[in-house]
């Protein structure tokens, strides 16, 4: 019971350093989403250019066809530049502030606590 509360209390404090970028990681996880989703739709066009190429439709379809499956890659790049460099700047600033936040703790220590503990 009592380690299930120390892990509730872990995760609470590690879920503290995420709160001031609750709006970053919101966008990113519609980013994420709308990844899912765009890749999902790939097979659905592709499965369309094939039916239409079976049924010997005029070429324009196929090209618009083409053109809706470039927009939708170059959507997809985006939206996973996007997820990617949010993930990595709000990581990268979470672990910032918990080694300052650390290496203050440390610096408060009086120099008798480095005496006592052992190292290791």
């Amino acid at each position: 019971m009592k380690k299930n509360r120390e892990k509730n209390n872990i995760f609470g404090r590690l879920m503290s350093y995420l709160l001031p970028y609750k709006a970053r990681l919101a966008v990113a996880t519609f980013a994420t989403l709308a990844v899912t989703g765009l890749e999902l739709y790939v097979p659905i066009i592709f499965g369309d250019i094939i039916n239409m190429l079976n049924e010997r439709e005029p070429f324009e379809n196929v090209t618009a066809l083409g053109v809706r499956y470039g927009v939708v890659l170059v959507v997809l790049l985006g939206l996973s530049i996007t997820q990617v460099y949010l993930l990595n700047l709000t990581g990268q600033q979470v672990v910032y502030r918990m080694r300052k936040e650390l290496f203050a703790h440390i610096h408060k220590l009086s120099l008798s606590f480095f005496d006592n503990t052992p190292i290791g």
